[in-house]
């Protein structure tokens, strides 16, 4: 059984069976709410409510509607509603809730580790690279989203830092995406786009560049979130070639 410490706006301690408790009760609210995990159980805090799950922490996982735990430790869960929370990302350990805006690309909060291709028709051969996206809140409703990546040679190897951006997206609550982002290439990129499910379809609205930097025309960027694994594929038109296929790759959810 859990039980269950109810605040001054219910008034009682009622103890319920954790998998009506987790679903119905805890997650199906839309309130702000954190995870703590300690040695004798998880506790789980909202507004006017908070539960202390005294089993193993792995039973408190199974009640919920979906959840992971991660590399770090920390653990990610989702209630019917499709709420989050991410006991591991900067706003959870700042103690902030996520902007209801950004409800749209919560699966995509976290630090996601992976490898992938790319080629281009002007280049003499293709590449692989690893890369690394982090994407996070501070409770205001947009995301901050920094991706690095390390080009690799025939065995595998890192040979050296390659591409690296950084930049946020903006979201509304239906959907509608706006992103900005900036390169050391010498380029700056707005786009336009929307999320829908668990993916995201955005095109560049414009593309400034420094006097330095090469000839980009256009992007546009589909990403996805299955379970664990965030794939990506990245279109480019650039100095005099048409919009064609640049990146694409496969992370997995590493921390926060």
């Amino acid at each position: 059984m859990t039980r269950f410490i109810l605040g001054s706006t219910f008034g009682e301690t009622s103890s319920i069976p954790p998998q009506r408790a987790f679903s119905s009760v805890v997650l199906h609210p839309p309130r702000k709410a954190a995870f703590s995990r300690g040695e004798k159980g998880v506790r789980r805090t909202l507004k006017n409510l908070d539960l202390h799950y005294p089993g193993p922490f792995s039973e408190a996982l199974e009640c919920v509607s979906e959840a992971r735990v991660r590399e770090d430790g920390h653990f990610l869960a989702t209630g019917k509603t499709g709420e989050t929370v991410d006991e591991g990302n900067d706003a959870g350990r700042a103690g902030a809730a996520p902007h209801p805006w950004i409800r749209p690309v919560l699966p995509y909060l976290g630090r996601w580790r992976g490898r992938g291709e790319g080629g281009y028709p002007t280049l003499d051969r293709g590449f692989a690279y690893e890369q690394e996206i982090d994407i996070s809140h501070d409770g205001r409703p947009f995301v901050r989203y920094e991706a690095r990546a390390w080009l690799l040679d025939d065995d595998g190897e890192v040979l050296r830092p390659s591409g690296r951006e950084v930049g946020w997206w903006r979201v509304t609550p239906d959907g509608y995406m706006e992103a900005l982002l900036a390169h050391p290439t010498g380029i700056i990129e707005t786009y336009l786009g929307r999320a829908s499910g668990a993916e995201v379809d955005m095109t560049t609205k414009d593309v400034l560049r420094t006097p330095m930097a090469k000839q980009v025309d256009a992007a546009r960027r589909r990403y996805a979130v299955e379970g664990d694994e965030l794939g990506y594929v990245h279109d480019l038109a650039a100095v005099g070639t048409e919009l064609t296929r640049h990146l694409s790759a496969r992370l997995r959810l590493v921390g926060s």
